[in-house]
């Protein structure tokens, strides 16, 4: 992510093959087996230019995240975040920022890559049920 962020050249990143990039990627799963039709909805999302044109959302992350990061203090509601412990691509360091500053908020990092969403979907499922059915009690800070 952050080669991504810092790459000076963004015409090069408009010119890779975003199929190609995230195909590539999908190689990453520790254990979800991919089915035909979600691959291509992967691949297709990111075809041709798309995947230069969605590295402009991250590659702001050093103007826009200051800025927001002074905001995050006056959410009162209460946000449950959930995050890969060994995500090469997004570190649980990213994860760890926001709840130290978003105050009725709780982290919990499962042991998964980047695509744990998938390969510990139901790892994934029973924290955020876990969550939702303690009532947002188990927060930090007031309820």
């Amino acid at each position: 992510l952050k080669d991504l962020i810092d790459n000076p050249d963004f015409e090069s990143l408009l010119a890779l093959d975003g199929a190609e990039v995230v195909r590539g990627s999908m190689q990453s799963h520790e254990t979800y087996q991919l089915s035909a039709i979600a691959l291509e909805d992967y691949v297709t999302a990111y075809a041709g230019s798309r995947f230069g044109e969605s590295a402009r959302f991250v590659r702001n992350y050093p103007t826009d995240l200051p800025v927001l990061s002074e905001l995050l203090p006056r959410i009162k509601t209460p946000v449950y975040v959930l995050a890969s412990a060994r995500d090469p691509m997004v570190p649980i360091s990213n994860a760890e920022f926001l709840v130290e500053r978003l105050p009725h908020s709780e982290l919990t990092a499962l042991d998964f890559s980047h695509f744990g969403w998938e390969d510990g979907a139901e790892d994934y499922g029973d924290a955020i049920l876990a969550w939702v059915d303690g009532g947002f009690t188990r927060v930090g800070g007031d309820a």
